[in-house]
């Protein structure tokens, strides 16, 4: 039963995981290996992920999520918070699938309204950080 949850959770997943496949195939990532079950890519210097990267500051440069892809920084892919941190976006998506997208802008636009910061007060990279730093 619980393997076939699992499963279910990836098929949920599935159209974020193709954003994310499709972000790592056109903005220059290389595969380095699964891990905690999901497919961990590498950001290579001066590729469309690595400049977003760069110019955002996301996790001061470091990692993104997109349904089971999970993209990060060369200088950071072996931090263990940041893979904590990203898993847990995976596993959100994976109980959220699509609508996550919707979740995580319904979560900043409530931060925002009650005063707060849309990335840092967002409820799901507060659960994030929570995973991060257990």
């Amino acid at each position: 039963m619980r393997r076939a949850l699992f499963l279910l959770g990836y098929l949920n997943a599935l159209p974020l995981t193709l954003v994310g496949l499709w972000v790592a195939l056109v903005g220059r990532t290389r595969f380095i290996h699964f891990e905690g079950g999901a497919a961990l890519f590498v950001a290579k210097p001066g590729g469309l992920v690595d400049f977003v990267f760069r110019k955002t500051g996301a996790h001061g440069g470091g990692g993104w999520c997109g349904g089971v892809v999970f993209l990060a920084q060369p200088s950071l892919v072996l931090s263990p918070s940041l893979v904590r941190h990203e898993l847990r976006h995976f596993a959100q998506a994976r109980v959220f699938g699509p609508l996550w997208v919707v979740l995580y802008g319904l979560a900043s636009l409530a931060a925002l309204l009650l005063g707060g910061h849309p990335y840092f007060d967002n409820a799901l990279e507060k659960d994030a950080r929570a995973a991060e730093a257990a």
